[in-house]
Formats: C-alpha cells, structure tokens, sequence
C-alpha cells in the first residue's frame, strides 16, 4: 500500500510537471482601456519560445519573456521573424454579460490558439506569407467563460523583404496593439473610425480635384503669370499625396502595395511642402531661389531613404534648412509683409505646424490620435491650396479696386472734358473718317463674304455647273449619251452599327469616304452624294469624255483595294471592319441642280438603278461590272464573267467581277 501511494504521487507530481501552464492573469472590467479594449501584449505573465516546431506541452523551451521585447534583430537569413508566445488568462464574474471579440492591429501574420485549438489565423505564417491588413479588420468573437483557466497562445511570424523598415512597427508603443480583448463598444467605435477615414478620403479627395481643375484652368488662362503655374503643381502634388493617403479607405491592399503607397506617400508630403514654399518665395521676392529648388528633390529622396532605413538625420537636416529659408524669407521681409501675403505664410505654416502635431500625437498620444487623426491629415492635405486659393481671390479684389480707382481719376480729370470740347470739329471729322473707314471695312467683309460663297459653291458642284448658277442665277438640266455610275456600300451595314458606339460609327464612315473622295481627285470623275452608307459617283460629265467607263474602273479598283487594306488593320485591332460591295453600269443620265436654300447636284435614269443593283448583286469585297461597262474595257482589264444573272426588276443582265 504504501509503496504504491508512492508510486501515485510520483506520477501526479510527473504529471502536473510535464503540464505546467504560465501564471494565470485574471481579466476584469477595470482593465478596460477607451472604447473598452485590453491590450494582451503588455501584460504580465507572457512566455516564449522561438522557432517552427510547435508544442505546447513542451516546457523546456518556453521562457518568461515580453512580446513587446520582438526586435528585428530576431530575423533569420531570409528576413522572417518566427516565435510564439503564450499566457494563461481567466475571466472575472464582472466580464460574464460582456460580448468578448479579439482584434488585430499592426502588419504581420499570426495564428493564435486557445488551448491548442486554432481559434483564428490572420493572414498566413506559412509559405507563402501574407501580412495581415489591419484597415479591414472584422472582430472574431470569443467565447470564454468565468473562473476556467484559458492558455492562450500566439504565433507570430513577421517577413520583411524590400521597403520600409522593420523596426518602425516593431516599436513597443507599435506591437502593444497586436493583440486586443475587445467589446461592443471598441466594434462600434472601429467602424465609426473607418466611416470617418472614408468620409475625409471622399472630402479631400473631392476638394483636392476641384482646386487641382481650378489652378490648372488659371494657368490656362493666364500662360505668363508663373506663380499660378507654381499653385497649380503644388495642387497636383495634393491631389495625388490625397489619392495616395486615402486609397486604404476603399481598397484592402496587399502588404507590397501597401509598402510602395506608403513611400509614395512619405515622398508626397515632401513635395508638397516645398512648392508651398515656392509659391510663398515667389510672391515675396517673384523669383524661386536655387536652394529652393535643390532642396525639393533632396526632401522627396530623403524622406524615402529615411523610411526605408530608418534613417532619419538627413531628412531632418534638409526639412531643418528649409524651415530656416522660410523663417529667413519671413525675417528679410518682415517690414513689407502685407495682409494679403499673411495668407500666404499661413498656407505655409498651418501645414506644417499640423505634422508636427500629427508625429507627435502618434508618439506620444496614441488615443488622442485615433481619434483626431483624420481631420488633421485632412488639414495637412488641404489648408495649403484652400489658403493659396483664398489669397488669390483677395488679390483679385485689390487689382478690381485699384482699377475702378483708376478709372474714377481717368472720369475726373477736366481738362480731358476741355480739351473734347475744343476740338470738337477735329473728332466730327474723325467720326465721318471713322465712318468711311467702316463703310469700306463693310464692303471688303461683303466681298469677302461672297468670295467664300463662291468658293462653297465650288466645293459642293461642280466647276462648270457652278459657274452657270452663279452667271444666270440658276443651272439647266442635261441629258448624257454615255456616262459611268458607280454604287458601292457596306455589307451588313445594320448589324456593324448595332455593335460599335455611334461616335466610332461616323468616324469611320468619314475616314472611308474621305478616303474615296481622294481617289476620285486622280480622275475626271464627279461624286454625286452619299446615301447612308452608300457612296455615289459618276465619270463622264459634266463634261463628256471617252475615258469614263476606264476611269471608273480604274478608280473602283483603288477603293477596293483601299477597304480590303482597312480590313486587316481592323482585324488586327480585334475591330469589326467594314466590307464593300462595289457595283458600276455604263449609260444616259441626266444631270441638273435640285433645291433653293442647299443646292444639290444630282442625276438621274435607269442607268443609276442599274448601278445599284450591281451592287445588290456584287459579292463582299468584289467590283461588279455590267455588260455595257464591259464592252467599254475588257480589253484593259482582267475579269471573270459570272453569267446572265436576275436584277430586281431588270431582268437577265450580264455581270462581271473586277479580277
């Protein structure tokens, strides 16, 4: 009996051993930080243990340590910080009615487990690793009950490749936010936050646009006047440094993305900054310095180089040399400075004073700071073009006021009144030669006038027809023996124009037929009008020729070849092409002027209706000829007879491609 009492408290003792959990931390409603969050990782009573291997039965490697003691001197070769801690927590009874969440801040990757069990991954520790983003957190509900003993414990794996230092978010004030206990009224106040960073995104965003379209049109008005060219970069550097620092409100980014608009960003406030000081240098002394200048693009690198490496000396050097510039710019001109360029150093000052508010709010006062951070950024982004642009209206106002002065003293002056009246009969002279001069002017602009309608004329008939109209004041109708109409159209027509917008439509319709009409300046040919998608021309008049059945030809061919080129570049474009169908017919017409108020010269006879149904009848991409066109050129081309085929209401007609 004995020997086995022994025997029993030996296993017991083995057992409890083998099973030693960390001191227990008692979690009560009075650790409720604001908005009723306990942050875990400052706590007492922590234990870890770094490396992969993950056992938690396992006692002999885990020792009293902090989390906030995470460096990144603790990264391997591939840069990847992996360890694991773990404490034992219970609830006290005043936490028994409260909704309990766990939350995550900071960048990184973590699963943790309650009791061995996973409870939640944020983001993947494995391979590949993906940083958690802590903008779009959802709260995990835990479901943990008074007075049992929870071992909670955290594997934390931390990667860092390329872009920004590590140790930026490896400072304690930093990874106390890791890991929160949470209730309800931290849920509603991290939603409302978020709310507000999308709100002051929209409104910063919205603003910056707008100043950005205003000091870009100032330019454009006013090309000379260099400081608004001045405003309107440093707008453009507002407008995208809002851009920038507000995407994470809309859009859940990767950590790679994330780390490349965060140096972006550091590199834009920068910027910003020193063309603010442009503008402030120019209105003071109408010329930007070369220090200025220099200091700019030594700002944006520094600023980077800082982030990147933790470097932050030389950025403190050149930020310190140019808010000495501008403390010196202020000094030198401190008796002169007037009302209106206060604004402009405000423009300077309210930007800058509200960094500096910003950096040390979120060193020192990390509650104040989420909760006023928004608006001050929204200060920082906007106050310099907002201020800038008010400074250009009061100077606006002062130039109308000095004007309207200007002209009370121009209205006031009697020996201007004297002197109109002594020379009185000089300006009656003046006024009759000023008259004249207004009547020749008259005259010039009627001539003028009736030169360009002439020329219209000219450009909508032809030179013989035209020049009867203008001559008699109207155009005789005639008829033609022997002349060469041709059709051509687009197949399928309809069904293209349902497919493409009505812009891309009509600008390709006009690119072809301009097209056509260049080919047809290379032969005596007339272009009648265009119907739609069909295109109508004639060679033989006004003035007959022997020629025009060849002429027509030949021309035909050209646009052939011309549509099957366009054909390609669509095609290798992934665009829908136009397919012509190009009929031609030999025989009378007659040809005259129709309308009054828009002339218009046309022809008429069954020769037209026998080129349309030519071209009813061509194959896509083919030139179809009648047999009286053929006549005329079969022995100058090359064609291939496609026998007697019907035609709408014409009956049996010989027809021929156009090889």
């Amino acid at each position: 009996m004995k020997t086995f009492c022994l025997t029993l408290a030996l296993f017991l003792f083995t057992l409890t051993g083998a099973y030693a959990q960390p001191d227990t931390i008692l979690l009560h409603r009075g650790m409720f930080a604001s908005h009723q969050q306990i942050q875990l990782l400052p706590l007492d009573g922590w234990e870890f243990r770094e490396g992969q291997d993950f056992n938690t039965a396992d006692d002999q490697d885990w020792v009293k340590r902090s989390p906030l003691e995470i460096s990144q001197h603790m990264a391997d070769s591939q840069g990847r910080v992996d360890c694991r801690f773990r404490i034992a927590v219970r609830l006290d009874e005043s936490l028994k009615d409260v909704p309990l969440f766990l939350n995550r801040g900071l960048w990184s990757a973590t699963d943790v487990y309650i009791n061995d069990r996973l409870l939640h991954s944020f983001g993947a520790t494995g391979e590949p690793f993906r940083a958690f983003n802590p903008v779009h957190s959802d709260p995990v509900p835990l479901h943990l009950h008074p007075d049992s003993v929870y071992l909670l414990t955290i594997h934390l794996v931390d990667k860092e490749d390329a872009l920004t230092a590590r140790e930026n978010r490896m400072w304690p004030q930093n990874l106390s936010t890791l890991l929160l206990v949470t209730g309800p009224e931290y849920n509603e106040w991290f939603t409302v936050r978020n709310q507000h960073y999308q709100f002051y995104g929209v409104l910063c965003i919205g603003v910056a646009f707008l100043l950005f379209f205003l000091f870009w049109l100032l330019v454009y008005l006013n090309p000379d006047q260099k400081v608004f060219k001045y405003i309107a970069a440093m707008a453009t550097s507002v407008l995208l440094c809002a851009v920038s620092y507000f995407t994470p409100a809309f859009y859940e980014l990767s950590y790679d993305a994330e780390k490349i608009r965060f140096l972006f960003n550091s590199s834009l406030f920068p910027i910003m900054t020193s063309l603010t000081l442009f503008v402030t240098e120019f209105v003071f002394r109408g010329k930007v310095s070369l220090l200025n200048k220099v200091l700019l693009p030594i700002l944006a690198i520094t600023s980077v180089m800082g982030h990147l490496y933790n470097i932050s000396p030389p950025f403190g050097i050149a930020n310190s040399i140019m808010l000495g510039y501008f403390a010196y710019l202020i000094f030198t001109n401190r008796k002169i400075i007037t009302r209106t360029q206060t604004v402009v150093l405000a423009s300077m000052l309210i930007p800058t004073l509200s960094g500096v508010v910003y950096v040390m709010l979120h060193k020192y006062w990390l509650d104040l700071y989420h909760e006023i951070e928004h608006p001050i950024i929204a200060i920082v982004i906007l106050s310099s073009p907002v201020l800038l642009l008010v400074f250009i209206s009061i100077r606006f106002r002062e130039v109308l006021r000095d004007m309207a002065a200007e002209a009370e003293k121009v209205l006031n002056i009697t020996e201007e009144k004297k002197s109109i009246l002594e020379n009185q009969n000089m300006m009656l002279e003046n006024q009759v030669q000023e008259r004249t001069r207004e009547v020749v002017k008259q005259k010039e602009e009627a001539d003028l006038q009736r030169i360009r309608s002439e020329e219209l004329l000219l450009n909508i008939l032809p030179g013989e027809v035209a020049e009867e109209l203008m001559s008699t004041g109207g155009a005789q109708p005639k008829a033609y023996t022997m002349v060469t109409v041709m059709f051509t159209d687009f197949k399928d027509f309809t069904s293209v124009s349902e497919k493409v917008s009505a812009e891309l439509l009509v600008e390709e319709i006009h690119y072809c037929f301009s097209m056509f009409d260049r080919i047809l300046q290379n032969y005596p040919i007339e272009k009648i009008k265009t119907i739609g998608d069909a295109y109508l021309c004639a060679a033989g008049l006004p003035v007959s020729n022997y020629t025009h059945a060849t002429d027509m030809v030949r021309a035909a061919m050209e646009i052939r070849d011309f549509m099957l080129k366009r054909k390609k570049e669509k095609e290798a474009k992934g665009e829908i092409p136009f397919v012509l169908r190009v009929g031609i017919h030999t025989g009378p017409v007659v040809a005259g002027v129709v309308g009054v108020k828009k002339y218009a010269y046309d022809i008429w006879g069954d020769t037209v209706n026998l080129a349309a149904r030519m071209e009813q009848n061509c194959d896509p991409g083919k030139i179809n000829i009648s047999g009286s066109t053929y006549e005329l050129v079969k022995d100058k081309f090359k064609f291939e007879y496609r026998g007697k085929i019907d035609a709408k209401n014409k009956g049996q007609i010989d027809m021929y491609f156009v090889d």
